[in-house]
């Protein structure tokens, strides 16, 4: 069977206007996608579940936060989620997303062990990889014989622990002390 000129004309401009159509919806995907991704980054966002509160107060007070010479920012998603590749960050960024909305539902913070959280997962919550995109030189001026040789044998991988092994306080100097604040004031969270 043979198709007439009209229905092979007809035909093509369907398949145009389809193609044009899904080229405009992955534009608005890909576009929209950078800026709920840019939006999710954000400690205002982090901070929109009540268990974060003091989190987020914790780091803006911190180095990480801007209150270090240069006013440089480390965004939540830089620290607490994995650099290694596109995949690993998006899987975590999910679970890690999930988990925090599902915390939010379930935990009360006046009465949850924030210390033991923090000690048992310190390593789910801070990735090496992140560290090592802003710290990359390990010996930086002013740096202790002891912290030079602790990040030389880390480099050489014969050390098993991990930046948060040492720096186990890092991004929320005080977070611990500031959520006991927090949820103590707020005898409701």
């Amino acid at each position: 069977m043979q198709c007439e000129e009209g229905e092979k004309n007809h035909l093509t401009g369907t398949l145009v206007c389809l193609l044009v159509w899904a080229l405009v919806a992955g534009v608005v995907v890909v576009m929209s996608s950078g800026f709920v991704f840019d939006l999710g980054n954000r400690a205002s966002f982090c901070g929109s579940c009540h268990v974060m509160k003091p989190f987020v107060m914790s780091w803006q007070e911190d180095v990480h936060g801007g209150q270090n010479r240069t006013g440089s920012v480390a965004h939540c998603n830089q620290c607490h989620l994995p650099h290694d590749n596109l995949l690993s960050f998006l899987e975590s960024k999910i679970t890690s997303g999930v988990r925090m909305a599902v915390n939010n539902l379930f935990i009360e913070g006046r009465n949850y062990d924030w210390a033991g959280n923090a000690r048992e997962n310190r390593n789910r919550f801070v990735h090496d990889s992140g560290c090592m995109d802003c710290h990359g030189e390990l010996e930086p001026p002013g740096l202790s014989e002891a912290g030079v040789q602790a990040h030389r044998e880390y480099l050489a991988g014969r050390q098993e622990s991990s930046c948060t092994g040492c720096h186990p306080r890092v991004g929320h100097r005080n977070g611990l002390s500031s959520a006991e604040k927090f949820f103590y004031l707020h005898k409701g969270g």
